[in-house]
């Protein structure tokens, strides 16, 4: 698998002054991330793109879990918004939130794991 140069991700409402947003809440997303971060495919250099409706960008405080995956630039129907990120980007698998049915629904996830316990 080669580098990742983009990622792009929906988002459900972004805040534009700071990065963070509300996916469908099932963390695939970040699951995503976390696989390709485990394996140094993706960095805190990549940059990650949402593309959202403008009545999607809220102001609100949006709640941030240690996983969740902030945004680098927004793209709307009519401009394109570059954020500056107060957040991080999550580094590697957050294990402590993975799921019984993710680790059956991602086969690359469970193999993952099997190798991460197998070094112990």
């Amino acid at each position: 698998m080669p580098n990742i140069d983009l990622v792009i991700i929906g988002s459900v409402a972004v805040n534009p002054s700071n990065g963070r947003r509300l996916g469908k809440s099932h963390g695939y997303a970040e699951i995503e991330w976390g696989i390709a971060s485990a394996l140094g495919k993706v960095n805190e250099d990549t940059p990650v793109v949402t593309t959202v409706h403008e009545l999607q960008l809220v102001s609100d405080e949006i709640p941030k879990e240690p996983f969740d995956l902030p945004v680098d630039v927004i793209v709307t129907p009519g401009r394109v918004i570059r954020v500056k990120r107060v957040d991080p980007k999550p580094r590697g698998i957050y294990w402590d939130f993975v799921t019984n049915e993710m680790l059956r629904e991602i086969p690359l996830l469970s193999e993952l794991k099997a190798r991460l316990n197998s070094k112990k």
